[in-house]
């Protein structure tokens, strides 16, 4: 959700100035995030024109707040005084009166908190996360993403640029688009081993490999699209080693859309016996939805806003099957967000002059020390020596490591047991 605090409003009035009658709605949240409290669980891009209820939601080892704050920012630029709405009979359900959101840019901030100082080890601690606040018209943190390799000729990235176009940071949000492609970029976009001697497209696309890939754990993200015929965004991700080649090496679909379709899949390639794909109802009409994706040893889940539409539990493979690839997903995988279009299979073919568009508000990645037993100890390591540092899975470190008791450590990030 919209992450730009009070400090930063100041950046943010010139903008303002030339706001339409349709004003935009922000949320401001860290760790959890709000959904629609009824039947419709997205949340609107526009300010409503009546009453707004919300909920909140959270990962394990938050609290929801029991209030959220209000305001509004008119054309000039001119912050109101926040006003306080507490939660209602139901925990963690707010309702905003449309007579405080009159008048401008609305921002409801709400404030989630750690459940206790310390963490359990079941407990999720954040391990990876953009808010995508930078400077309209900026590119994404690179300390983050990159942006998608250049010049393949799959489906997805067959027309993937590096231009600023289509990849760029806007109020608060990372847009990816697909659009026809200016004529003069037609040699800056060309594609060196497509069939076409110049792409007709350019789409946006980023991903975090050499940046970030992890092991199991949640992925949060919150996105909105404009479905139309051809059109095929994702958040996706395949691992850091794909020497076994596709679909051998294992895809994970967190979620797709495709064309006009209300409808959202979640989805896992692997082996052709193993591969596994679920699809729920989801509406896109100028809505913002949290899609989520969680997952762990022993399988996998996904959710919208939320609520859970899909599960699928590992099989109990032999050691055969699992070194032929049937469940390739106990390893380091990257995130992918992109923005494509359709080649006439499963996507129709892009309609001329027509712009794609996807938005993304936040991602946010956890795990848990049962996930990953150096989890909250990054701190800790890089404030120690490189050599001799041990620490248990509490995160303290052994001054003494020639006698340990019995017990599992960590030693420069790897796990070992002392029996």
């Amino acid at each position: 959700m919209k992450k730009k605090l009070l400090p930063l409003l100041a950046s943010m009035m010139l903008s303002f100035q030339s706001a339409s009658a349709q004003h935009r709605l922000h949320f401001i949240s860290e760790y959890g995030y709000f959904v629609g409290a009824g039947t419709e669980t997205g949340l609107p891009d526009l300010v409503p024109a009546g009453d707004l209820t919300i909920k909140s939601a959270i990962p394990k080892g938050y609290v929801r707040p029991t209030e959220v704050s209000v305001w509004v920012v008119d054309n000039n630029g001119v912050a109101s005084e926040p006003i306080t709405i507490q939660q209602g009979a139901t925990a963690g359900v707010y309702t905003i009166p449309a007579s405080a959101m009159q008048g401008g840019e609305v921002y409801i901030k709400g404030e989630f908190k750690r459940k206790n100082e310390q963490y359990a080890d079941d407990e999720y601690q954040l391990i990876f996360g953009d808010e995508f606040d930078g400077d309209d018209h900026s590119q994404p943190n690179s300390d983050r993403w990159k942006r998608a390799d250049h010049n393949n000729n799959s489906t997805w990235n067959r027309f993937v640029s590096t231009s600023d176009k289509v990849v760029y940071i806007e109020d608060g949000d990372l847009v990816t688009r697909c659009i026809p492609c200016p004529e003069e970029d037609w040699e800056s976009n060309k594609n060196t081993i497509s069939p076409y001697n110049y792409r007709e497209w350019m789409s946006g696309a980023v991903d975090t490999r050499t940046k970030f890939s992890f092991t199991y754990g949640r992925v949060d993200v919150r996105a909105k699209t404009n479905p139309f015929a051809g059109s095929f965004p994702a958040i996706w991700m395949i691992p850091d080693d794909q020497s076994a080649g596709w679909p051998q090496y294992g895809e994970i679909d967190i979620w797709e859309m495709v064309n006009t379709g209300n409808t959202a899949y979640g989805t896992i390639h692997a082996q052709r016996e193993s591969q596994y794909s679920r699809n729920t109802p989801c509406n896109y009409d100028g809505l913002y939805h949290v899609f989520t994706f969680i997952w762990d040893k022993d399988g996998m889940s996904w959710a919208i806003d939320g609520k859970t539409y899909s599960t699928h539990k590992k099989a109990s493979y032999n050691a055969n099957q699992l070194a032929q690839g049937f469940w390739p997903f106990d390893k380091d995988y990257y995130l992918i967000l992109n923005q494509s279009v359709g080649a006439g299979g499963w996507a129709a073919n892009p309609v001329a002059g027509h712009t794609y568009e996807t938005r993304f508000d936040f991602v946010r990645i956890y795990q848990t020390r049962e996930q990953n037993p150096t989890v909250g100890m990054r701190d800790l390591r890089a404030a120690a020596p490189a050599e001799g540092r041990v620490f248990d899975l509490s995160g303290r470190q052994h001054p003494d490591t020639t006698i340990l008791p019995a017990g599992v450590y960590i030693r420069d990030g790897k796990k070992f047991v002392v029996k």
